[in-house]
């Protein structure tokens, strides 16, 4: 709409935006007549012509106006009769034109006046009696005037009593009167429309054309009549856009060169004036979120970078528009998605001037994928350090912590009440040493787990009591389980963990007491999900849920929380290393961890687990009493390590069973060789002489088919666990262990 050029002054940024002639052609693309309007510059009633000039592509590139001074259509016609009546109108009864004005009736539309009713049964010329616009009887001579798509009428009225009268004077009848009054009407028409004026605009908007377009078009628009001149408008104005187009055509075919093979790069190039966005290209839109660059255009740069990267951002910018520098290093920032995600871009910027503006022209690549890789490469490496820390000193740490939990075990009920205090302080020092021991291997996913179909709801109502008791009495406990909840394939001890300790961490979070809600529910996880969350694979979830109304931490916190030995427990209240064990779990059982906090509202930790494709048996009620699980099969006990191969046999001697024992795989073959009847081999996993657990099992099966096989180790990187899962049909003890967990385990595989 912003006008170029223009054979009058122009006042400072003239704009026609708004002329509903210049909407309309700009919808139609085709010549457009429009109504009365009042010239900005002149302040006079003109009538516009307007034609577009196509583009290559067939869009409109730019519109050419005409506007026809109104006053000059019926301003000192010569001969006009005392009581006539002279008007311009539009099929719909705008009046574009009247003379005499004396109601104000130019610009103002009259669709339902008798005159505009006739004017449809007019198809070249005619004559109508009606009332015109001043309520006067007359009889018009009625001219019908094409322009494009519009019609136009050119009526000339005669009162009707003047036309009697003369009539009467020449003593005719008054049919004859009618037809005089008609050819003198038709006569005056024909001297308003061979006076020229209306097309002497014409003429000048040729002129106009012939300026603007470098052509001569003065050979193309010869004097013709009035009837055929307004007939050659369109014909001008199609002459003048060939001009403009082919001057046009090479600019804009170097143009769509560039557009496309900036669009083809597979990197992000826009262009900022004043702070906003006129220039993108696909790429752009792509990083963004953008169905198209369109969608980009006009909108505020700093709207598009992350709140805390606009400093940055405002002083890269300013550098550029203020302090005249030319081109910015690259630098990252954060941008703001559409869609509400954030993306991390590498920048660059270059400064260039047009039409007297600062231009920044901007490049940018998408980094966010590989700083995610980066970061969780870094994880992963730590991961691994830590995990060969762990497993490398988990196997001698945990055959020590099995003799004094198995020696302190079997001293306890028998010592003196003096003493049992004591002891059973060491024991649960123990206890904690090798729970301690069992989240490193958590977190660094190392430790055996032993899936199966575990009903969430089941689990939680089982632990209902024992929640509520380390919960005590003033938090209020609130349990919500989606009736058809989906099995999930883990670890059920595992989960058994994670939540007590979920909820453990829960109440220190609300000291004063507070709420605290379990939940759980079916959700599937889709590709959006997996693209903002790392190491998640899209598909259906069960979920386990633990909500405090507690203090609440912030996002930095969040962002440690999973760490080991992180914490913001007081010194003595924490290790630091529940929220990563529940994190090493998950990641190892294939599903997801995900924490959400705010600082004096609460935290809600949602646990991911993968659906099981079976159903979940319900296990018997193990009875109380060790005695029970005793018996007096034989057993093979191999293990390296004196001292824990002592207490094994012991503990299993005293539970009733016959007991054989070797100090590693090779004096257990001989002793299988002999044909000794032997029901279960109870072996360690790593031993050193080159025999294996593993190894010495197969032998073992292989000759007795029928054998019994439990393996028991404190070292999870070894042949009987791969990706961090029992090999099917393996049954393994881990160390350490106290007596009842060997008789439980001892008697579930005899049994099964």
């Amino acid at each position: 709409g912003e006008v170029h050029c223009s054979t009058q002054p122009l006042v400072q940024s003239v704009n026609i935006w708004d002329r509903p002639y210049f909407q309309q052609v700009l919808e139609t693309r085709q010549f457009t007549l429009g109504g009365v309007t009042i010239g900005r510059t002149s302040g006079t009633p003109t009538m516009p012509l307007a034609y577009p000039v196509l583009g290559v592509a067939g869009e409109v590139a730019s519109v050419l106006v005409a506007g026809i001074n109104l006053g000059e259509l019926t301003h000192a016609i010569p001969g006009v009769p005392e009581g006539a009546a002279i008007s311009l109108l539009r099929s719909d009864g705008l009046v574009l034109a009247q003379f005499p004005d004396t109601g104000g009736w130019t610009g103002r539309s009259f669709p339902d006046a008798p005159l505009v009713a006739g004017l449809p049964s007019i198809t070249t010329s005619g004559v109508i009696e009606a009332p015109g616009l001043d309520g006067s009887q007359r009889i018009y001579a009625i001219q019908r005037l094409g322009i494009g798509g519009t019609v136009l009428y050119a009526a000339v009225g005669l009162p009707s009593d003047a036309v009697i009268r003369t009539s009467a004077q020449v003593a005719v009848t008054g049919g004859v009167a009618v037809a005089l009054m008609a050819a003198l009407a038709a006569v005056l028409l024909g001297r308003i429309l061979g006076h020229g004026l209306v097309f002497r605009s014409i003429r000048a908007l040729s002129v106009a054309a012939e300026r603007l377009a470098g052509g001569d078009f003065t050979a193309r628009v010869p004097i013709m009549s009035p009837r055929d001149e307004l007939g050659t408008v369109a014909a001008s104005f199609n002459a003048m856009a060939e001009a403009l187009a082919e001057r046009d055509a090479a600019l804009r075919e170097s143009e769509q060169r560039y557009r496309e093979v900036v669009d083809l790069i597979t990197v992000g190039v826009w262009i900022h004036v004043d702070g906003r966005v006129i220039y993108a290209n696909d790429y752009t839109a792509r990083i963004l979120g953008a169905g198209s660059p369109a969608e980009l255009i006009g909108r505020e740069m700093m709207s598009l970078i992350h709140p805390d990267d606009r400093p940055l951002a405002i002083e890269r910018t300013r550098q550029m528009t203020e302090h005249g520098q030319t081109q910015l290093p690259a630098a990252e920032l954060r941008f703001l998605r559409l869609d509400g995600r954030t993306v991390l871009v590498v920048a660059q910027a270059l400064r260039f001037v047009r039409e007297g503006k600062v231009h920044v022209l901007a490049t940018a690549r998408d980094v966010t994928a590989q700083r995610e890789a980066e970061e969780q490469l870094r994880q992963a490496q730590k991961m691994e350090s830590l995990g060969r820390l762990t497993g490398g000193i988990a196997h001698d740490f945990n055959n020590i912590l099995t003799i004094i939990m198995g020696s302190l075990d079997n001293v306890l009920p028998q010592s003196p009440p003096l003493l049992q205090r004591p002891i059973g302080n060491a024991l649960k020092a123990a206890e904690r040493a090798a729970t301690l021991t069992q989240r490193l291997l958590a977190y660094s996913r190392r430790q055996a787990l032993d899936p199966e179909p575990v009903d969430l709801n089941q689990l939680t109502t089982g632990m209902d009591d024992m929640l509520r008791r380390t919960l005590g009495e003033d938090i209020e406990v609130v349990v919500q389980l989606l009736p058809d909840i989906w099995p999930v394939l883990a670890d059920r001890a595992q989960v058994e963990n994670s939540l007590v300790n979920l909820v453990v961490n829960a109440r220190d979070a609300m000291p004063d007491g507070g709420k605290l809600i379990i939940e759980t529910a079916n959700v599937h996880l889709d590709e959006i999900y997996a693209e903002r969350n790392a190491e998640v694979t899209p598909g259906p979830y069960a979920m386990l849920a633990v909500t405090d109304t507690g203090t609440g931490m912030p996002q930095d916190v969040v962002e440690h929380a999973i760490e080991p030995f992180f914490t913001t427990k007081p010194p003595g209240k924490g290790t630091g290393l529940g929220l990563s064990m529940i994190y090493g779990f998950a990641k190892q059982s294939g599903g997801h961890l995900k924490i959400y906090s705010e600082i004096g509202h609460g935290t809600t930790v949602r646990l991911y687990l993968p659906r099981a494709a079976m159903a979940v048996e319900l296990a018997a009620p193990a009875t109380a009493n060790i005695e029970d699980f005793g018996g007096g099969e034989t057993i093979l006990v191999v293990e390296d390590d004196e001292a824990v191969r002592t207490l094994v046999v012991t503990q299993l001697e005293e539970l009733g069973y016959h007991v054989i024992e070797a100090a590693d795989g090779r004096a257990a073959q001989e002793i299988l060789r002999i044909g000794v009847p032997i029901d279960l081999l109870f072996t360690d996993v790593v031993m050193p002489g080159g025999i294996s657990g593993r190894k010495l099992a197969e032998e073992a099966t292989r000759d007795r088919p029928g054998l019994r096989t439990l393996f028991t180790s404190g070292y999870t990187e070894n042949s009987i666990v791969h990706h961090g899962r029992l090999d099917p049909g393996v049954n393994l003890l881990s160390k350490p262990y106290k007596k009842r967990d060997l008789a439980l385990k001892v008697r579930e595989v005899l049994d099964a």
